[in-house]
């Protein structure tokens, strides 16, 4: 893409109302999403946009949905329920656990964006809920959506969010003021979940469904989503790059890396570790390997939304992202701080 043709893509992501997201394509968001990584972001700018970009699950109109639903053949309909759950368990499960991120956040910015984030995951998970009840007939939110699938369908994406994420939660919750913990729980929600395991998914089935000119509720409120999921993904990447601005500004630029890794050491070391946990409990769930590795441009975490080589030995749950997010170095780049 052109620079201009990049920046009339953000435009058209930024500024579609609801009902006109769904001529919004995949390629669009993703353009919109790399752009709210670039240096003038900050956490200002994302909140304004969270406060023009609010749109309400109550105005989908998932009546041709409901026909387009029924139109599918049984193992499609089941291969993409399937899919869909791991979507709600996500939404369900950050819904849920966010708050101690943002009552151990150090600075005030940080907690505001974080309260927006909250909001954003309610209403995701709201969307789920209405979408699953509408259209494919599972009332009772997510435990009766979990019940309509086999369990082996959901097997590794359970481990994660019940488990590792609680786990890392529950830390920041005990110890407030341990930067590294809260650290690797950025790392956790906003690059290896959002980041890393949800864009591919998205991308996926939004194409898809573009494609095949079908569900356009379901498309316009999950494209809905991954607008509002940029935001958190930017976010995460900012503070990021703020702790290791802050940290080298404390102990003095280093001429590289080895010699002084500081704040970029010690967030590969946390991110490595995240993503290879996380890669451990997806290999329950029978996925393909994912793209993966990283890059730090300058110190500076970067991510790319364009499919990347696995690194050797990673197995990532595959049944929903088949690319990913490249976010920070293996944890053999640096030494730890």
């Amino acid at each position: 893409m052109t620079a201009q043709s990049v920046l009339d893509a953000v435009r058209r992501v930024e500024e579609a109302p609801l009902a006109d997201l769904v001529g919004v394509s995949v390629d669009d968001v993703e353009a919109q999403m790399d752009h709210l990584l670039e240096p003038e972001i900050d956490t200002a700018s994302l909140y304004r946009r969270w406060e023009r970009q609010q749109w309400a699950v109550s105005d989908l109109d998932f009546s041709a949905d409901v026909q387009h639903w029924q139109n599918l053949p049984a193992p499609t309909r089941q291969l993409m329920q399937n899919t869909m759950t791991l979507f709600f368990i996500g939404e369900q499960a950050v819904t849920d656990t966010l708050a101690p991120l943002l009552h151990a956040a150090p600075f005030e910015d940080e907690r505001i964006f974080l309260a927006t984030q909250i909001a954003d995951e309610a209403r995701h998970t709201v969307f789920f809920q209405r979408f699953f009840e509408d259209v494919l007939g599972v009332g009772g939110g997510l435990h009766a959506a979990l019940d309509a699938i086999s369990p082996r369908a959901t097997e590794g994406f359970r481990k994660i969010f019940e488990h590792q994420l609680v786990d890392a939660m529950d830390l920041i919750r005990r110890e407030p003021h341990n930067e590294r913990a809260w650290v690797e729980g950025v790392v956790t929600y906003h690059l290896v979940i959002e980041g890393y395991l949800a864009v591919g998914g998205q991308r996926s089935l939004l194409r898809t469904l573009r494609n095949v000119g079908m569900m356009p509720g379901f498309v316009a409120g999950f494209t809905a989503v991954a607008r509002d999921e940029s935001r958190h993904i930017g976010f995460g990447v900012l503070a990021l790059r703020r702790r290791i601005a802050d940290r080298r500004s404390a102990h003095g630029s280093a001429s590289s890396p080895r010699q002084r890794p500081g704040a970029a050491g010690l967030l590969a070391v946390v991110a490595g570790q995240a993503i290879a946990g996380i890669g451990r409990l997806g290999a329950g769930g029978g996925g393909d390997p994912c793209a993966g590795g990283g890059v730090v441009r300058g110190g500076v975490v970067g991510v790319r939304t364009q499919p990347r080589a696995s690194p050797p030995g990673a197995v990532l749950p595959g049944r929903v992202g088949y690319s990913a997010l490249a976010m920070v170095p293996p944890p053999s780049t640096f030494v730890p701080a």
